[in-house]
């Protein structure tokens, strides 16, 4: 799958789409754009998780499970469907 992050395409793996309803995915695409910059930074600041929070309607605790989620998964975005 690409996706456009920051305005610059990215191939993203993805796996297991067979298992995942369309709703599912629609949401896993809807939060990429959001957390895969965020997964690429070393750190994350509170003040950029937060705003994802705010963007994607989560907490900021959700946020960095979704960030820890993506990087363990080594980028697929199936990993972060459901919190």
């Amino acid at each position: 799958m690409t996706i456009s992050v920051g305005g610059t395409d990215t191939i993203i793996p993805e796996q297991g789409l067979l298992s995942l309803s369309a709703a599912a995915w629609d949401e896993a695409k809807r939060r990429a754009p959001v957390v895969v910059p965020l997964a690429a930074q070393a750190v994350v600041p509170t003040a950029a998780a937060g705003n994802a929070a705010g963007q994607l309607g989560l907490s900021t605790r959700s946020v960095y499970e979704l960030i820890r989620r993506y990087r363990a998964s080594g980028g697929l975005l199936t990993n972060g469907v459901s919190l």
